[in-house]
C-alpha cells in the first residue's frame, strides 16, 4: 500500500515540522495570475511562459556556464574547467514554490568519449518547467584505447572504459557538491540537497548505489566517491555496469526507474561479453576475455531488493530515439514526485512496469540484433489492432534470466589476507565449480569441489599472488559473495 501524504492548501500553507524540508505535495499552482491553476507542481509543466525561464549555459543568450570544477585533469595530461548549465523558472512572488527546491540532474550519452551538456536541453526545459531546478554537468571524456591514434588498443586494456566511466561519477559528484555549497549564494537558489534526483545514461543512475568502500582500489587512485552525496530516485536509460553484485546490496535505498531498447547494440539488455562489445573477437584470442562481462538493465534490477520500475521497449536501439519525449516522458515525471512527495517508498516492492513499444516496429521484431530474443520470448503481444499504440505485459522468461544473486554463498573471515572458509548451502550433490574473479571478471582461482546436499564448507587456499582489493566469488557460475582482501 502506498503511503499517501496529502496536504490541503487554503490561502496560508502551514508545513508541520515533522515534515521537514519535503517539497509540498498536491499543490496546484497558478504561475501566470489568472486565479486558475496550470497543475500540480513538480508533477505538470506549469511554467509555461517561456520569458520565465533562467538558463546559465554557454549555448544559450544570457549568462554563461558556470565553473564547478577548475583544472580538471584529463586521462592525456592536460587540463580543463568543467561547466554546469542550470535551469530554472522565475518563481514570482510565489515564496512555497521557491522554497527547498528539488534538483534534477541530467547527463548525456556519448560513450564517455564524446557529447556535450546540450544534449539534454530539452529534458532540462522541460523539468525547468514542472518547477524543479535542471542541471546539466559537463564531464571530462576520453580514455586510452578508445581512438585509432592510440598505441594502446582497448581490445588490449579494458580497464580504460572503467576509467573513464568512474570519472565521470566522479565529476556528477562534483558538480552536485557545488550545487549544494553555492546555488545559495551564487544563484539566490533555495535547493534541498535531500532532493536530488538522476537522470542519465549508462552508469550514471548507479550513483545511488555506489559507496566508497565499494570502489576497487586501482580506481580509488582517481579519486574517492563522495559518500555526503545522497540521490534521492534515479531515472536510467540503457543502464551497465561490470559487476552489479558488488555495487548494488542490501543498504542500498536509492529507487531506480530503467528504460532499455531490447535490440541495444552497445549495452546489452542482460550480459554480454564486453570483447564482443568493443568487436575486439579477431584480435583477442576468444579464451583470453572470456570472464569479461558487460551486464545491462534486467541483470542490475535483478540485484536490487528495494523499489524499482523496469520499462524494457521492444524493438528500439541504444539511443531510444523518439521515447525521450514521447512514453518516456510521463512515467519518468511521475516518478519523481511519486518519489519526492512519499506516494513510493524505498520499502515498497520491486515491480516491473508494462513494457514501452517501440512505434509502427514491425511485428514487434528488432530491426537489428535482439539479445536473447526478447522480444519474441519475454513479451506476450495481444493481437495487433493495426495502431502504434498497443500494450504489452511483460513476462519473464526463466530460461533468459540471468541470476546474479546466490544468498546460500558466504566467505569467512571477510575481510582476509590468506586461507578463508567458503559456505554453501546447495540443493544438490555432486562436483561443483568454485571460482575467484576480480571486479573486471578475471579469473583468479578456480577449483572443483564436491558438494553435499544441503550445507557444505570448504577451505579454500587461495594463491598469495592474489592482491589486495575486492573479488567475487561463484560456485557454478552463480556470484553471491563478495571478498575483501586486506
Amino acid at each position: 500500500m502506498k503511503k499517501q501524504l496529502t496536504l490541503f492548501l487554503t490561502g496560508v500553507l502551514c508545513l508541520s515540522g515533522a515534515l521537514f524540508a519535503q517539497p509540498v505535495a498536491n499543490y496546484n499552482i497558478d504561475t501566470d495570475g489568472d486565479s486558475i491553476p496550470e497543475g500540480v507542481l513538480y508533477r505538470d509543466e506549469v511554467y509555461l511562459d517561456p520569458a520565465s525561464m533562467i538558463v546559465y549555459s554557454d549555448y544559450r543568450p544570457g549568462p554563461g556556464g558556470i565553473v564547478y570544477s577548475e583544472d580538471a585533469l584529463l586521462y592525456n595530461g592536460n587540463t580543463t574547467d568543467l561547466k554546469l548549465d542550470v535551469y530554472y523558472c522565475d518563481y514570482g512572488t510565489d515564496s512555497l514554490a521557491a522554497k527547498d527546491k528539488p534538483v534534477v540532474y541530467f547527463f548525456y550519452g556519448g560513450g564517455f568519449v564524446e557529447g556535450v551538456s546540450l544534449r539534454v536541453r530539452d529534458l532540462c526545459e522541460q523539468y525547468a518547467r514542472r518547477g524543479y531546478i535542471a542541471v546539466a554537468p559537463n564531464y571530462r571524456l576520453g580514455f586510452m584505447g578508445a581512438y585509432p591514434s592510440d598505441s594502446v588498443s582497448v581490445c588490449y586494456d579494458l580497464q580504460g572504459p572503467s576509467v573513464a566511466s568512474y570519472r565521470a561519477l566522479l565529476d556528477a559528484q562534483a558538480a552536485m557538491r557545488w550545487m549544494r555549497d553555492n546555488a545559495q549564494a551564487q544563484l539566490g537558489l533555495d535547493i534541498d540537497p535531500d532532493n536530488f534526483f538522476v537522470q542519465g545514461p549508462s552508469v550514471f543512475p548507479m550513483l545511488g548505489h555506489m559507496q566508497s568502500d565499494e570502489v576497487p582500489n586501482f580506481l580509488q587512485a582517481f579519486g574517492i566517491l563522495d559518500d555526503s552525496i545522497k540521490i534521492k530516485a534515479s531515472v536510467g536509460r540503457s543502464a551497465a555496469m561490470t559487476t552489479p553484485n558488488l555495487y548494488i546490496d542490501a543498504d542500498d535505498q536509492s529507487p531506480l526507474l530503467i528504460f532499455q531498447g531490447t535490440c541495444d547494440k552497445s549495452v546489452p539488455f542482460t550480459k554480454l561479453k564486453l570483447y564482443d562489445r568493443y568487436e575486439c573477437s579477431s584480435v583477442v584470442p576468444r579464451d583470453s576475455v572470456a570472464d569479461y562481462f558487460l551486464f545491462g538493465s534486467l541483470t542490475i534490477v535483478q540485484q536490487v531488493s528495494h523499489y524499482f520500475e523496469f520499462y524494457p521497449i521492444c524493438g528500439l536501439h541504444h539511443s531510444l530515439k523518439n521515447i525521450e519525449e514521447g512514453e518516456m516522458k510521463e512515467p519518468m515525471a511521475q516518478f519523481f514526485y511519486n518519489i519526492m512527495v512519499g506516494n513510493i517508498l524505498p520499502s515498497d516492492p520491486p515491480v516491473r512496469q508494462a513494457y514501452i513499444r517501440a512505434p509502427c516496429d514491425v511485428n514487434s521484431k528488432c530491426t537489428g540484433r535482439d539479445y536473447f530474443n526478447f522480444c519474441n520470448t519475454a513479451i506476450q503481444l495481444p493481437p495487433d489492432n493495426g495502431t502504434c499504440d498497443r500494450v504489452g505485459e511483460f513476462v519473464e522468461d526463466d530460461a533468459m534470466l540471468v541470476s546474479v544473486t546466490n544468498t546460500d554463498l558466504n566467505i569467512f573471515p571477510n575481510p582476509s589476507s590468506g586461507a578463508v572458509t567458503l559456505s554453501y548451502r546447495s540443493d544438490k550433490s555432486g562436483p561443483a565449480q568454485v571460482q575467484v574473479m576480480d571486479v573486471f571478471g578475471r579469473l583468479h582461482y578456480s577449483a572443483q569441489m564436491g558438494m553435499n546436499e544441503g550445507l557444505n564448507t570448504h577451505r579454500l587456499n587461495l594463491p598469495a599472488s592474489l592482491e589486495k582489493g575486492i573479488f567475487l566469488i561463484s560456485v557454478d557460475g552463480k556470484p553471491g559473495a563478495r571478498l575483501v582482501r586486506n
